[in-house]
């Protein structure tokens, strides 16, 4: 009778389960090409170690390839290895909705979108800074899709019924981005990209869910 009721009690602890990482493949393709360029930026006496063709830049006119270039520049491999982390367990959850194809479609299509209304902007106005780069940005994009998908999955669901959801989860990773910038060196154009981002992405949650594109 003891080992049943632990069963039980144990069963009600019910995480929600998404598939492995090897049956993603969008996410293994987004982890592979990122690490794969961005391995290059930071190799010295590469092509990707040259800022003025990879990173984007502020009131130079429009550049289509450096929309693309600039989400794989990264000040250091920690810095790099920490948008991997966080690109994997958003790219995750986003094909865990919608599938391989349109998470592919939603990163592309976020990448060039964010860079050139940003690029756009600095022809207008004028932007802190000579540029910008780093994927920060765009996973902040894809958090907010996710955010519209699946805001209120449960991912933990305790034996006395509390619920750990999605858009907890969503919470709680915001606010430690604002707490280690704010220990390590907090940045406001940096939480800008981050807001920018994150307003980016919901925005195409919502429309990609009024067109049906995540069913």
């Amino acid at each position: 009778t003891t080992r049943a009721a632990e069963q039980i009690k144990t069963k009600r602890l019910e995480v929600q389960p998404f598939t492995a990482w090897w049956r993603r493949p969008a996410t293994l393709a987004l982890l592979l090409g990122n690490l794969a360029l961005g391995s290059l930026w930071l190799t010295p006496n590469a092509l990707g170690n040259n800022p003025a063709w990879w990173a984007l830049h502020y009131g130079k006119g429009l550049h289509l390839h450096e929309w693309f270039t600039s989400s794989f520049v990264h000040d250091s491999a920690s810095h790099l290895i920490g948008n991997l982390i966080w690109l994997a367990a958003v790219a995750w959850l986003l094909e865990s909705e919608v599938g391989w194809r349109r998470t592919l479609q939603l990163y592309l299509g976020l990448m060039l979108a964010l860079g050139a209304i940003e690029q756009g902007l600095s022809l207008l106005i004028k932007l802190p800074g000579t540029g910008s780069y780093g994927s920060s940005t765009l996973i902040f994009a894809l958090l907010g899709v996710v955010l519209l998908h699946a805001g209120r999955r449960t991912l933990l669901r305790t034996s006395s019924g509390l619920s750990f959801r999605l858009w907890h989860a969503v919470v709680a990773f915001y606010v430690d981005d604002v707490v280690v910038d704010g220990v390590s060196a907090w940045s406001f154009v940096a939480e800008c990209h981050h807001v920018f981002g994150l307003i980016s992405g919901l925005t195409a949650g919502l429309l990609t869910r009024r067109s049906h594109i995540g069913e």
